[in-house]
């Protein structure tokens, strides 16, 4: 079984209404970690925009994970390719190596990019031009795809109910035969 425990951004939550994952892992009790049957997840966003906030951010990871319980990291989506690769390196460092890694894959389909640019998601980051340019979405999902890939991260695709369409110049099942 696997339970991903996904906390949101604190600083929305009011002080003392919502307990935080980390606390939440370290209530945890050690009977419970020692069945192997249970794998503890957590949410990591690599693509926070500012150097405070990703500080912040791998700060909140590393409490996690010294609770010895997480088993696995799911990454957030997002379009910036060359932070999520100094993010990588980051991990790499400072995480265990039998620590799994999933990273997220948004199909960029012109109505649900329309909506994101109209409705951003709080703590998604996607540029201008990914949320116009579905060439350029379609693109860099393709360089995230290979990113993972090759680190031998699993992936999993955000879009509910969607096994076969046109993803700009690219039907899913020959975007993932590229990887």
């Amino acid at each position: 079984m696997e339970i991903l425990l996904v906390s949101g951004d604190y600083s929305t939550q009011e002080v003392g209404t919502a307990l935080k994952t980390d606390q939440l892992l370290c209530l945890w009790s050690d009977d419970d970690h020692n069945d192997r049957k249970l794998k503890v997840s957590v949410a990591y966003n690599p693509y926070v925009p500012t150097l405070q906030g990703q500080i912040e951010e791998n700060d909140k990871l590393l409490r996690k994970l010294s609770s010895g319980r997480v088993r696995k990291i799911y990454l957030q989506f997002g379009s910036n390719i060359r932070q999520l690769e100094k993010s990588i390196q980051w991990l790499e460092r400072n995480c265990e190596p039998d620590i799994d890694v999933c990273g997220s894959i948004f199909l960029p389909i012109r109505q649900v990019l329309n909506r994101l640019k109209a409705k951003p998601l709080s703590g998604v980051y996607l540029d201008e031009k990914f949320l116009s340019n579905c060439t350029h979405a379609t693109d860099l999902v393709l360089e995230t795809m290979r990113l993972l890939n090759h680190k031998g991260y699993e992936m999993v695709i955000q879009h509910p109910g969607v096994t076969n369409f046109t993803l700009g110049k690219y039907a899913l099942d020959e975007l993932l035969s590229e990887l």
